[in-house]
C-alpha cells in the first residue's frame, strides 16, 4: 500500500509541473530550482472492482502541499482525486493553486485545473491543466522534475 501511496504522491505532486495562466507576449525565460513534497495527504475513498488488494482500482482524495525553491519560490496546494490501477499507473485531476514568486513576473497565485496520468514509476504520461479563475499572477511555464520524493528538482522555460 506504501507504494501505491508514494505513485499517487507523485502523481499529485508532478501535476504541479505546468503551470498555465493566460498567455502572454514576453520572451521564454529558463526555470530552475526544486521542490520538495511538504505534507502528503492521500485519503482513500473507495475501491472499484473487486476489493483490495486484488483486481480493483482504488480511488483516493488528495490534498498535497509543497515547497518550491528557485525560479519559483512559494508553495503549492493540490486538491484532487487519484485513481490507482492494479499495474501502479494512476490517473489524477483536481485543482492546484500555487502560491509564491515567479522571478521576473512577480508574486502572487495561480490557480489550475488539472487532469494527468502516470506510470507506475511516478513518470506523468498525461498532463493537461487549464487555468480556471481566482489567480492574481499572469505566468505560463512548462517544466520538467526529476528526483525522488520528497525532494525533486525541476528545470524549464516560462514567461508572463
Amino acid at each position: 500500500m506504501s507504494r501505491i501511496l508514494a505513485v499517487a504522491a507523485l502523481a499529485a505532486s508532478l501535476a504541479a509541473a505546468t503551470l498555465v495562466p493566460a498567455a502572454s507576449a514576453s520572451q521564454s525565460m529558463a526555470a530552475t530550482g526544486g521542490f520538495t513534497l511538504t505534507a502528503f495527504n492521500e485519503t482513500f475513498e473507495r475501491y472499484a472492482g473487486a476489493p483490495p488488494p486484488s483486481n480493483g482500482n482504488l480511488f483516493f482524495a488528495a490534498h498535497d502541499l509543497a515547497a518550491y525553491t528557485g525560479t519559483l519560490t512559494g508553495t503549492h496546494v493540490f486538491d484532487g482525486t487519484i485513481e490507482i490501477f492494479k499495474d501502479g499507473s494512476a490517473t489524477f485531476h483536481g485543482t492546484i493553486t500555487f502560491t509564491g514568486t515567479v522571478a521576473g513576473c512577480g508574486t502572487g497565485t495561480v490557480v489550475l485545473e488539472v487532469n494527468g496520468t502516470g506510470d507506475a514509476s511516478g513518470v506523468i504520461t498525461r498532463d493537461q491543466e487549464q487555468t480556471l479563475p481566482g489567480g492574481t499572477l499572469p505566468v505560463h511555464a512548462r517544466l520538467d522534475f526529476a528526483g525522488q520524493l520528497p525532494n525533486l528538482t525541476y528545470t524549464g522555460t516560462y514567461d508572463c
